[in-house]
């Protein structure tokens, strides 16, 4: 009998495939610091927010989102508001 016939014959009779899962997640969560987590996550976020979340060097994956979420919101509220005051300026030169 092949190794890898006996692996899967002893893995099919002792783990079930939600056991493995979570081994799978337990053991990738011990193996990528969280350091890693960040810089992965803020590598993905645009441009001029991924410079102010990674300039806080911030230590937890919860702080970056956090963070960035926030100047997210920050971001939309002033575009929210410039589109609000073109809007306005517009309808005040029609009027005149």
């Amino acid at each position: 009998m092949s190794w890898s016939s006996l692996m899967k014959m002893m893995t099919e009779a002792y783990c079930s495939m939600s056991e493995i899962k979570k081994l799978k997640i337990e053991l990738w969560n011990l193996t990528v610091k969280e350091s890693d987590k960040v810089e992965k996550y803020t590598g993905g976020l645009p441009d001029s927010i991924q410079g102010n979340v990674m300039s806080a060097r911030l230590k937890t994956l919860q702080e970056a989102i956090e963070l960035a979420n926030d100047l997210m919101d920050q971001k939309v509220r002033a575009y929210a508001a410039r589109k609000a005051n073109n809007k306005i300026k517009m309808d005040n030169k029609r009027q005149t």
